[in-house]
């Protein structure tokens, strides 16, 4: 099964894996002492990536 022929509701999965990435992240780069603008700069395109690999880990599942 390819990414494509997931349920449209899936495709949300990268968006929000990333919000909260990002959120976790301007939570917790203060801490460190790092500026509160690398949260939203590093949180949200991993988490898109991350996102996308779970479709993708997903789709392959449903292949079998």
């Amino acid at each position: 099964m390819r990414i494509e022929d997931l349920p449209k509701w899936m495709s949300i999965i990268p968006v929000l894996v990333g919000v909260v990435l990002t959120f976790i992240g301007i939570q917790v780069f203060p801490l460190f002492g790092l500026r509160n603008v690398l949260g939203p700069i590093i949180g949200l395109p991993v988490g898109c990536l991350i996102g996308f690999a779970i479709m993708a880990r997903i789709a392959k599942s449903r292949e079998q």
